[in-house]
């Protein structure tokens, strides 16, 4: 990503590394470095001219391994996502929600929950526990109205569309009654939606 003749936008690095046949491609360049860490190419170039302007600010081990050569026609190594998992449990403890783990992973610039849950194929709980943590406690069944009424109003004040689909990933990540158990306690999605929401 040094373009001495040229600025660090991703066209201008694309079209310098262009005039350089042994250099990877802008592509695999800006797929390397951001797609696997979920952050995008003006952190990656600001973390590059960190180093460039002020390595001692830098772990020297790390300058080391990120400035070493490398083949750029070898696959890049998929990290395990139950690392990802372990690293969030040794940050914040084995009690993970969803949202700390949204504020950790972007500051760690390790991947989100929806990428984990979709290389996986799992939920984040189940992924949770594999990785050592604690998920919440399981659903608790013949909840209340009034209890099942309770969710829905703290649902309906964090998407306030009150879309079914919506509520389907948010009642996982939050122990909540399923829909089909709003929809047995209010008569029908629309009722509930309109009896909780203020």
């Amino acid at each position: 990503m040094q373009a001495p003749d040229g600025g660090t936008t991703f066209r201008a690095v694309e079209e310098w590394l262009a005039r350089h046949p042994a250099a990877p491609s802008g592509a695999l360049i800006r797929q390397r470095l951001c797609r696997h860490r979920g952050g995008s190419w003006i952190e990656a170039v600001s973390t590059v001219l960190a180093v460039l302007h002020d390595p001692e600010g830098f772990d020297p081990a790390w300058v080391e391994a990120v400035a070493a050569p490398r083949d750029w026609e070898q696959p890049a190594d998929e990290t395990n996502p139950l690392d990802h998992e372990r690293a969030a449990i040794d940050a914040l403890g084995p009690r993970i929600t969803t949202v700390r783990y949204t504020a950790w992973a972007r500051i760690a610039g390790c991947p989100t929950m929806a990428t984990l849950q979709r290389r996986t194929g799992k939920l984040w709980s189940e992924l949770l526990t594999e990785a050592g943590g604690t998920p919440n406690a399981s659903k608790i069944k013949n909840r209340s109205r009034a209890e099942v009424g309770e969710y829905m109003t703290r649902f309906l004040a964090e998407h306030p569309g009150g879309s079914t689909a919506d509520y389907g990933t948010w009642s996982r990540e939050n122990a909540a009654p399923s829909r089909s158990t709003v929809v047995d306690r209010f008569g029908s999605w629309s009722a509930a939606v309109d009896a909780c929401r203020h």
